[in-house]
């Protein structure tokens, strides 16, 4: 493996205050890698079904925390790449370089991408699971979020586990100041979080959740000169259309008024929330793998002109 990539922690836990990113397959370090932004949840849980069906070693970026208190909460989006940058180059020192990731990871892969390219390095393709260009700007804060925004992200923490069965009025009826508390106080009576998790902990992830969706709700992307791929979930998901607005029916999500480059996009089985999971995920993986092949194939014509 490269110089520097032992600093990447193994996968399985959560991420420390640095920003070192998580080695979700056990591969070789062959000059290049796949680096994963984490969605709105703050971590990489999810793309560990896609990193072992790949054959390039994958490195995903999380900003949540296993214990209370510590999670990384970044003011912008632009930040948030910011802080992940020089992690890509410890790892990978030289481009191209292939970035991605599942919703708002998208967003944030994209962002370093246009820092990458911004710092003189070569950007291969930006990988987008679904993810928009843009999604409506917030009409509440992530310290004042409105109701249906956080009975959206308690189904969001629960969606691995179980599905919370939640009634908006009884939310209503709580304090607003009281409604996390309330929300994760119902996730373990349902028996979707285990008694004895600390209730501190879900509590962090559900803050830091709404801050992440913040940051996606108000990042403006900039332009870019390198390819998207874009793959889109063929089942229609409503929540999404709500917040995307006319963007939704643009088959390029957005990503073709920001880019010079071309968008390619493909259209795989499964809808938004569960297009990174079996069975879904095994389309999702093939067409990866042909995308990071492509890169491949371009790289040993180079070497041999």
């Amino acid at each position: 493996m490269s110089e520097g990539s032992s600093d990447a922690r193994p996968h399985g836990g959560l991420a420390s205050r640095r920003a070192a990113p998580v080695l979700l397959n056990p591969r070789e370090l062959l000059g290049r890698a796949l680096f994963l932004v984490h969605p709105v949840g703050g971590t990489v849980t999810g793309y560990h079904d896609l990193a072992k069906r790949l054959s390039v070693p994958v490195y995903g970026f999380e900003n949540q925390q296993p214990f209370p208190g510590n999670a990384k909460r970044e003011s912008s989006v632009n930040a948030m790449a910011e802080s992940y940058l020089p992690e890509v180059l410890k790892i990978q020192p030289q481009g191209p370089y292939a970035l991605g990731g599942y919703s708002m990871g998208g967003a944030v892969a994209f962002e370093l991408a246009c820092q990458l390219r911004r710092a003189g390095h070569e950007v291969d393709c930006v990988i987008t699971f679904d993810t928009p260009a843009r999604v409506q700007p917030p009409t509440d804060t992530a310290d004042e979020p409105a109701t249906p925004r956080i009975m959206t992200i308690a189904r969001v923490v629960a969606s691995r586990m179980g599905e919370i069965r939640l009634v908006a009025e009884e939310v209503e009826r709580v304090p607003a100041a009281k409604r996390l508390e309330y929300l994760v106080a119902e996730l373990m009576r349902q028996k979707i979080i285990p008694p004895h998790v600390n209730p501190a902990i879900p509590l962090e992830v559900m803050r830091t959740t709404l801050n992440n969706e913040d940051l996606q709700r108000r990042y403006v992307p900039g332009m870019f000169d390198r390819p998207i791929f874009l793959l889109r979930a063929l089942t229609p998901h409503l929540p999404l259309k709500a917040e995307t607005g006319a963007s939704y029916d643009d088959p390029s999500f957005g990503w073709q008024a920001v880019t010079t480059a071309p968008v390619e996009i493909v259209w795989l089985p499964g809808e938004h929330l569960t297009i990174m999971h079996e069975p879904h995920v095994e389309a999702v993986a093939v067409e990866v793998q042909r995308r990071l092949d492509r890169r491949g194939d371009a790289t040993a014509v180079e070497s041999r002109s």
